[in-house]
């Protein structure tokens, strides 16, 4: 559906209605008739509601990110622009549900509009610098620029308009408070080589987050740092547990022919950098990315002899037959 929220601006508000429930508004203000001047629209644009009481949720739970009015409370008023299950109207949000009212949208103040005339072109442009990337809400009248559509900053002219690069060949220009759009924050990424059971290790980029570094490992993530580098293995927590298969062995000497084995890692895990004085894991630098590569090159298989765990190290099938 397609709404638009007016609020009761405090400035203009001489009878103190302002979240005043509907059957008190004469008390205050000498009759029902709601006062269309005093009211700002602060939002106007498409929601995934169906009614009026999941407008009232969304605008007090979980407000669209270029909402910047207050939560929707008594007084508000709420126009139904488009619906396929609401009658189109104007609807007073009173102490229980809403009443449908009177009200002239015209004699109101488009604070939208005046936010974007205060914005002056610069702060446009600082806002969205060339390359920005952009997913766009709503553009009225414009049949193929749909929800979700994506699309690439190309300039800022003059008058504030963001000139754009749709993914869909469109060229349209974005008009700030006009057009629902929000900036899509991309997600810093580091290298870690990432070491799989049965294969050569291999230098990846991941997301730096939780829920990428859970989806590589299959499970919750634990941090290991048995080595005298600032590295850290991050892998399965519970890949022993839950019988994944044996990847790598550490060993307590150096000299890996001495092959006396720490632990063993159960699982895919990669080696990321992780110096002490950095909260996040970092990108491998090229030095240890190539240590590393060489410490765990060889696969191994293990297998039980005189009570003792043994790593037999083995070459993998070529690379193109990998998946």
């Amino acid at each position: 559906m397609k709404i638009a929220i007016y609020q009761v601006n405090h400035e203009r508000d001489s009878n103190n209605v302002c979240f005043v429930r509907y059957d008190s508004l004469a008390n205050f203000q000498g009759d029902k008739n709601i006062d269309s001047k005093i009211y700002d629209k602060v939002f106007e644009g498409n929601v995934a509601c169906k009614d009026l009481e999941d407008v009232y949720q969304m605008f007090n739970i979980n407000h669209p990110k270029n909402y910047k009015g207050r939560s929707l409370s008594v007084s508000d008023v709420v126009e139904i622009m488009e619906s396929d299950e609401t009658k189109k109207g104007n609807y007073f949000c009173d102490s229980f549900g809403f009443q449908e009212v009177e009200f002239d949208s015209s004699k109101s103040i488009n604070k939208l509009e005046t936010e974007l005339k205060e914005m002056n072109v610069e702060q446009i442009r600082e806002e969205y610098p060339v390359g920005t990337k952009i997913e766009l809400i709503n553009m009225d009248g414009e049949s193929h620029m749909y929800p979700g559509l994506k699309g690439e900053v190309k300039s800022v002219d003059d008058i504030g308009q963001i000139h754009m690069r749709w993914e869909n060949g469109s060229s349209l220009a974005l008009n700030v408070g006009v057009d629902s759009f929000e900036k899509i924050e991309e997600k810093n990424k580091i290298s870690v080589l990432l070491v799989e059971p049965f294969k050569e290790p291999k230098m990846i980029e991941i997301e730096d987050d939780l829920d990428a570094m859970q989806e590589i490992v299959g499970g919750y993530i634990e941090e290991y740092m048995p080595f005298e580098d600032d590295v850290a293995i991050v892998c399965n927590e519970e890949g022993k547990m839950r019988g994944l298969p044996l990847n790598r062995a550490i060993y307590l000497d150096s000299d890996p022919d001495k092959r006396n084995i720490s632990d063993i890692i159960a699982g895919k895990f990669f080696v990321c950098y992780a110096p002490p004085e950095s909260e996040n894991f970092l990108s491998l630098p090229d030095d240890l990315a190539k240590k590393y590569d060489e410490k765990f090159k060889s696969p191994e298989r293990f297998f039980k002899r005189d009570n003792e765990i043994v790593a037999i190290p083995f070459k993998p099938k070529s690379k193109e037959m990998e998946r």
